[in-house]
């Protein structure tokens, strides 16, 4: 048979196909009884840590002390706020210069010289007291651990100030002067450890200047009538604190104390509350002072235990004889108070047995600074307290008043128990708070909510009277 030439190519084309297939990649042989490792994935790229960030490519108009404020708080927290004041204040010399404006014209048509000097006090304080010289501000939250809550406000102030506020808190620290103070019951407490014979000289100064010739008159007067009363000058007795001075308020269910009237049948019992003010002194002549001007009269009696005396005086009024005005002396501690109890709580504080030994107070200071120049304490059983003294209130049919007294103590006490202090150094003042209480929800209950709570008790009240009397009319 003949091929056709056609055929020719058509049968080259299928040949050169053909054996370009032949000569192409085998699949591999695969050994079954090869390991196979398996293939690494690629991880993606880590994140830059702070330090790698690249710097911001715009730079602020003015600039702060955000950076040296953020090293004192914490972040990654609930809250953080910077303030810079660096405006703020250059805006508030300008709006002093200009009500000086306004007061000199008021004076000088008016003749209200007294408003004119009281100014030039307000003037030279604000010019002299430090806060110009705040740089910024800073507040950050964070919770170390489930249950603990910490807080941090930070004062930042610039460098070389010397306002009359950095005087009276130098940038020593010491430890916290009244943790080893505070009896069992303690629902409330704070103590400063501040230079209080520097600022009594800063008042003296400024009254030797500014003052009206009556105004002087009158302060000379004062001191004089104090050192004939006790045998020292405020200057004097402010220049013997060793320590600090503080107010200590407990609360004790097992101790009952009666209010009202027995009289008339209207008196009632509550958790006795005391109150004392803590004056950290070794000079004993005020005491001695009032020993030997009161502890004679009909009533009074000096009781002594160990080191602590105690000079019991009249009770606080006719219908309360269970709150008795109480001085007392340890040789270290001037004490002013509403009871024994409280002053000798104090002492068996001093011993080892206080209020620092309790679990609940030892789990709030352990992560808290040890020293600084101020501290202060508040317990969750306050509001045990606040609830009382608005019974009292209520029940002396002081409607107003009752509503003032617990607006006023719920802004004292945002809520939770807490445990603060406050460290002052060359850069500023760092106050650290530990809290049961979310830091958050705290500061927006102080700063906001409760204080309108406080202006609603006392101005619908008066609102109200208002538009009665108005009808009326």
């Amino acid at each position: 048979m003949k091929t056709s030439s056609l055929n020719i190519p058509l049968l080259a084309a299928i040949a050169i196909v053909g054996l370009a297939v032949g000569c192409g990649d085998k699949e591999p042989e695969i050994d079954e009884n090869a390991i196979v490792e398996p293939e690494e994935p690629v991880l993606p790229p880590k994140p830059p840590t702070p330090d790698e960030r690249p710097a911001p490519n715009v730079q602020p108009a003015v600039d702060s002390s955000f950076v040296d404020v953020a090293k004192k708080l914490d972040t990654g927290g609930s809250a953080f706020a910077y303030l810079s004041t660096a405006q703020w204040v250059q805006r508030l010399s300008q709006q002093v210069e200009t009500v000086g404006a306004m007061v000199e014209e008021i004076t000088r048509t008016s003749n209200f010289a007294s408003q004119e000097q009281s100014f030039k006090v307000v003037k030279r304080i604000v010019e002299r007291g430090g806060l110009q010289e705040v740089a910024g501000m800073g507040y950050s939250a964070f919770s170390p651990e489930s249950g603990a809550h910490r807080s941090k406000t930070y004062l930042h102030r610039k460098a070389g100030a010397s306002g009359y506020l950095w005087k009276i808190a130098p940038p020593v620290d010491d430890v916290l002067y009244g943790v080893d103070l505070l009896p069992k019951g303690t629902v409330y407490a704070t103590f400063a450890n501040l230079d209080y014979a520097a600022a009594w000289q800063i008042l003296s100064d400024e009254i030797a200047i500014v003052g009206t010739p009556e105004v002087q008159e009158s302060f000379s007067k004062s001191q004089e009538e104090m050192k004939k009363a006790v045998g020292m000058d405020v200057s004097e007795l402010l220049g013997g604190i060793t320590d600090g001075i503080g107010i200590i308020v407990t609360s004790n269910p097992e101790d009952q104390l009666t209010l009202g009237d027995t009289n008339t049948g209207k008196a009632y019992k509550i958790d006795r509350p005391d109150f004392a003010l803590v004056i950290g002194t070794r000079d004993s002549r005020i005491y001695d002072s009032f020993r030997t001007e009161f502890g004679e009269k009909e009533g009074n009696k000096q009781v002594i235990e160990g080191k602590l005396r105690m000079l019991v005086m009249d009770p606080l009024n006719e219908n309360n004889k269970d709150w008795r005005w109480t001085l007392g002396f340890d040789g270290e501690h001037l004490m002013f108070s509403t009871g024994e109890s409280i002053l000798k709580g104090i002492a068996n504080a001093k011993a080892g047995e206080g209020l620092n030994k309790e679990d609940a107070f030892g789990l709030l200071a352990a992560d808290a600074p040890q020293m600084g120049r101020v501290f202060s304490y508040s317990s969750d059983r306050l509001a045990s307290l606040q609830r009382d003294l608005h019974l009292h209130m209520t029940k002396l049919e002081e409607t107003e008043m009752a509503g003032f007294v617990h607006g006023f103590l719920e802004v004292m006490h945002p809520g939770g128990s807490s445990y603060s202090a406050m460290q002052s150094s060359n850069d500023g003042w760092l106050w650290t708070t530990m809290s049961t209480e979310e830091p958050a929800r705290q500061m927006l209950n102080s700063s906001f909510i409760k204080p309108m709570k406080l202006v609603a008790t006392v101005a619908i009240p008066s609102f109200k009277a208002g538009k009665a009397r108005a009808e009326r009319n």
